[in-house]
C-alpha cells in the first residue's frame, strides 16, 4: 500500500481470542487502517470495544537501534465495524467525499 502524506492513519492492537479454550491461538495484531476508514473507525469504536476486522496480513522485517533483527505481521484493515454479537451500532453515514462521490456506484446484485 503506498503511502499518501494527506491520509490519516490510525494504528491500534486487537486482542485475537483463539477457538476453543486452549488459548493457544490468542494474541494480539496491531492493525493499520488508512483514509477515511481510519477517520470513522477513530470517531465509532474506542478501547475495549469488540471488533471484527477484515484486511490482509502483511510480514515486515526490521533491525532495532541495537542492531538486532526483529519481524512483525500487521494487518493491513480493509474494513471494520462492531461486533453485533456484542454490541448494538446505529448506522450514521460519514459524509462523502469528492473523491467517493465521482466513483461509479455499481449495479445491484440480481439486477
Amino acid at each position: 500500500m503506498r503511502r499518501h502524506p494527506a491520509r490519516s492513519r490510525e494504528r491500534f492492537r486487537i486482542a485475537v481470542d483463539g477457538a476453543g479454550n486452549s488459548g493457544e491461538d490468542s494474541g494480539f495484531f496491531t492493525c493499520t487502517a488508512w483514509g477515511k476508514l481510519a477517520e470513522n473507525l477513530a470517531e465509532s469504536v474506542g478501547k475495549g470495544d469488540r471488533v471484527v476486522v477484515s484486511g490482509r496480513l502483511r510480514h515486515r522485517s526490521y533491525e532495532t537501534e541495537g542492531g538486532k533483527k526483529s519481524s512483525t505481521i500487521e494487518l493491513v484493515v480493509d474494513d471494520a465495524g462492531p461486533s453485533l454479537q456484542w454490541n448494538r451500532a446505529q448506522l450514521t453515514r460519514a459524509p462523502r467525499s469528492t473523491e467517493a462521490a465521482a466513483a461509479p456506484v455499481p449495479e445491484p446484485v440480481g439486477a
